[in-house]
């Protein structure tokens, strides 16, 4: 199942034993300012609500999503 909106920053591929989330296609993958905040707003609340665990694409380390925004981005500077 595919969960995004048009006009929206990113998009999720949700399978049974996984969510891939990414931006939009439509948008420039950026880290900065509201994409690197959205992508992460989603990561935490999926690690939260959903009880999983966040990867960044082809790592096996999982993410810190106790880290606030600004940490974050500090830590994560380099997702694509």
């Amino acid at each position: 199942m595919r969960i995004w909106q048009p006009d929206g920053v990113l998009i999720a591929n949700v399978y049974p034993g996984a969510v891939d989330v990414r931006v939009n296609l439509g948008h420039a993958e950026s880290h900065e300012g509201e994409y690197f905040e959205v992508l992460w707003r989603a990561c935490t609340a999926l690690a939260e609500h959903a009880e999983c665990a966040v990867f960044p694409q082809y790592d096996d380390d999982p993410v810190d999503t106790t880290l606030e925004l600004e940490q974050a981005r500090l830590v994560y500077d380099d997702w694509a």
